[in-house]
């Protein structure tokens, strides 16, 4: 681009607001400009990033109509859905048009980044491609050259990614769901041991939920005592395992003494534990929908109504970022983690009921056990290995759990006595 001696023909897309003209650009004649823009671009920022020293998309097209010499004010000259399209007209010869899709004329575009991935269209990254008339003609100003070209893919990836999370909140939902009805129908399970289950588990958080809040603000005070640097991931780990596991299981074991002395059977432990570990599941699986919900509302352009600052919009753009760039893999993972949960909670579960069948409390001490071991296990893999280990090692913790479920059914009774 040799801005100097006027060579460019047209500047387009994001590569107008990723070129930062110096002091001594001034072309030798009017560079005809065709601007698309995203107004939440995470990659180049629609209010730019002084960081980076990359100016707002505003300052950009201001030093462009200085340089072309656009004497008229900015109008809107298109205007569908969610794309708008501004032209500044009376520029130098060499600018003016009538049309935007005839290149002579300067233009942004609200809604995403709109260079797409290797393989993908343009249009691929609008929420409607319809709102936007003018990308058909403008595909041959950024068209490639053509040994750089790729076939496009075989799926969308937004689109893609999309059925994948409905994919995640409908198994994490239709899962408890699917196991407290088969329990119903076939072994004739009672609703109230599944809700006393599903309320225990709420009651649990209710204790773990502020005692974490509470020890986390405790030592980032002033002067508190904190691990050695390279024992904090194993600190955090037992501590966080420990938590849980008390918190869970000693809420599972005063529920089963205080309110279902009746409730001691193999039966009873294992629609228990449905109920426990399946309101986990629900409440995960309904957080995710009203996040799939909001995160596709917020990409079809709902967050231009929002009025946030600089700073909340680029945080905003992060997290689009973040939630529409993740692997097709990890969601399915996510309602994976959930069936292993769910399995877990049931062997638990069996483990507190051997408390009263032994009449001992072993079994509730090898029950928190099992659960911090557990649970530690994931936040240190979480820290040190990542998602994809993490969920194999958790998953590695089924088959131990399964086998906790076969020894109690040979020690519980299958039916109260």
């Amino acid at each position: 681009m040799r801005v100097p001696r006027g060579n460019i023909d047209v500047v387009t897309g994001g590569t107008l607001s990723r070129f930062r003209p110096r002091p001594a650009c001034n072309p030798s004649r009017p560079v005809p400009v065709l601007e698309f823009h995203g107004a939440f671009d995470s990659v180049v920022p629609y209010n730019g990033n002084p960081s980076i020293s990359y100016p707002s998309v505003s300052d950009t097209i201001a030093g462009w109509v200085q340089r072309d010499g656009c004497k008229g004010a900015a109008t809107t000259t298109y205007a569908k859905g969610d794309a708008t399209c501004v032209t500044y007209g009376q520029c130098r010869p060499g600018c003016g048009g009538h049309a935007v899709h005839d290149r002579r004329r300067r233009s942004h575009l609200a809604g995403g980044h709109p260079i797409p991935p290797p393989g993908c269209h343009v249009e691929g990254h609008l929420r409607d491609r319809r709102d936007v008339e003018v990308l058909s003609e403008a595909r041959d100003v950024r068209r490639r050259p053509a040994h750089r070209r790729r076939g496009r893919r075989w799926y969308d990836p937004p689109a893609m990614l999309v059925a994948v999370y409905v994919t995640q909140v409908a198994l994490m939902l239709a899962l408890p769901l699917g196991l407290w009805w088969a329990l119903r129908r076939r072994a004739g399970a009672s609703w109230r041991l599944i809700g006393v289950g599903a309320l225990t588990f709420v009651a649990s958080q209710v204790v773990h939920i502020p005692v974490v809040y509470g020890l986390t603000a405790l030592l980032k005070r002033p002067g508190a005592w904190h691990p050695p640097p390279a024992l904090k991931d194993l600190f955090n780990a037992v501590i966080l395992g420990l938590l849980a596991g008390l918190c869970e299981e000693l809420a599972r074991w005063v529920v089963l003494r205080a309110w279902l002395k009746r409730a001691r059977s193999f039966r009873a432990a294992v629609t228990f534990g449905a109920g426990h570990g399946g309101c986990e599941a629900l409440i995960l699986g309904a957080l995710a929908t009203i996040a799939l919900g909001a995160m596709l509302c917020l990409r079809g352009g709902a967050a231009a109504k929002l009025h946030l600052t600089t700073a909340q919009s680029d945080a905003l753009a992060k997290q689009l970022a973040a939630y529409w760039s993740v692997p097709l893999y990890l969601p399915v993972l996510a309602a994976v983690e959930r069936v292993v949960a769910l399995t877990a909670h049931v062997a638990l579960t069996t483990l507190v009921m051997q408390c009263f069948a032994r009449r001992r409390l072993w079994p509730l001490a090898l029950a928190i056990g099992w659960h911090a071991l557990v649970d530690g296990t994931a936040v240190i893999a979480m820290a040190r290995l990542g998602i994809v280990p993490t969920e194999a090692l958790v998953a590695a913790s089924a088959p131990v759990s399964l086998l906790i479920v076969g020894w109690s059914r040979r020690v519980l009774p299958r039916e109260a006595s």
